[in-house]
C-alpha cells in the first residue's frame, strides 16, 4: 500500500501528514501533488538534505502546503504542538 492509497482510504478531507528523515522532499512533494489538500511537515537532520528539500518544495510551488525543518525525528517539530493532530507519517529511507 503506498501513502496515496492509504490516504484514500482514510478519507480525510484536510489531511495533516509528517514526513520524517524528507532528504530531497520527494516523497513529501508528490503527496501533495497528488493529495492538493494536504498539509505537510517535513524533517531531516541534515543541513544539505533541508537546503535541497526546501528548493525542491519552492520549485514544484508547494511552500503553502509544506513546511520543511531540520532536526532529529520529531525533535524538528517540538515547538509546533502537532501532537494528537497528525493522520499519517511516511518515511522514504
Amino acid at each position: 500500500t503506498t501513502a496515496l492509497d492509504a490516504l484514500d482510504q482514510l478519507r480525510i478531507a484536510e489531511p495533516r501528514i509528517v514526513d520524517m528523515c524528507c532528504g530531497t522532499g520527494n516523497l513529501a512533494c508528490a503527496i501533495a501533488h497528488y493529495a492538493p489538500a494536504a498539509r505537510i511537515w517535513a524533517s531531516d537532520l541534515t543541513d544539505g538534505c533541508v537546503q535541497v528539500s526546501r528548493r525542491n518544495v519552492a520549485f514544484h510551488g508547494l511552500a503553502g502546503r509544506i513546511a520543511v525543518h531540520q532536526g532529529d525525528l520529531f525533535d524538528a517539530f517540538s515547538e509546533l504542538e502537532l501532537a494528537g493532530t497528525i493522520d499519517m507519517i511516511v518515511c522514504n529511507p
